[in-house]
């Protein structure tokens, strides 16, 4: 049986992530888009304000990583133009400013994955992975040697920056590890200004206070059903215990 340029566009989708950029001349709009006919690599694209379409990544490079074997967000533009990303043939992280990409990184063993860029810092984050341990890491955008934030997690993923609270000084991290367990999940978490987080057993979306256990105010924005069947945003049944974003 064959396998055709068709084929592959099927299967792999359409983009993993799209973000607006905002710029002197208006918004452009970033993705990712697989390119059967160039490998299958995974381009990210612009598109300008003026409604014009430009790759962002050169031909040959490949926007994609083998984190914890399915991958993470594998791109980030960088403020005031330019991007940093994971490059498919030997997973290390790159900077492209200018007609060429430039490692950030060193040859090696190491994946990286789960790309962050935290405000106000020349810095980008990363889950890094080297064989079945994974580290939380800071990379400078200069190429400096890599900070490690959250040591030696099991699983980690989507680190996240806090606003400042009471209990919390400004720039934490948060993070997600998890483990087997019965307690609530916490998934890609996003701070709010009033720092409240989301909490659920069934890995559904939710607004949840700074109390461990949440109270009745709690707000789950997808109600389905874990046991009923897929085709909505909210299909996992996994149960995990989160520690908390620290």
């Amino acid at each position: 049986m064959s396998i055709s340029p068709i084929d592959v566009a099927r299967t792999d989708g359409g983009p993993q992530w799209v973000e607006a950029v905002a710029t002197p001349a208006g918004v452009e709009v970033w993705w990712d888009e697989p390119r059967p006919h160039e490998g299958g690599r995974r381009c990210v694209v612009r598109r300008l304000p003026d409604g014009t379409r430009v790759d962002a990544l050169p031909e040959g490079w490949n926007a994609r990583n083998r984190v914890v074997e399915y991958g993470g967000r594998s791109w980030r533009p960088l403020p005031g133009g330019g991007l940093v990303f994971t490059n498919w043939a030997d997973q290390r992280l790159y900077r492209l400013d200018g007609a060429e990409p430039v490692a950030l990184t060193p040859e090696g063993p190491e994946r990286y994955g789960d790309l962050y860029l935290p405000p106000g810092r020349d810095e980008v984050w990363a889950v890094r992975e080297t064989h079945d341990v994974r580290d939380l890491v800071a990379v400078p955008l200069d190429g400096g040697d890599a900070r490690v934030i959250v040591k030696a997690q099991d699983f980690v993923m989507n680190p996240r920056i806090s606003p400042p609270t009471a209990a919390r000084s400004p720039g934490s991290a948060g993070t997600t590890p998890t483990c087997p367990g019965t307690a609530p999940s916490c998934a890609s978490p996003r701070w709010p200004p009033t720092a409240r987080r989301a909490r659920t057993r069934w890995w559904r979306a939710a607004r949840a206070s700074r109390s461990r256990r949440p109270s009745g105010a709690t707000r789950r924005a997808c109600t389905r059903s874990p046991t009923r069947p897929a085709g909505g945003t909210c299909t996992s049944s996994r149960s995990a215990a989160a520690s908390p974003a620290t």
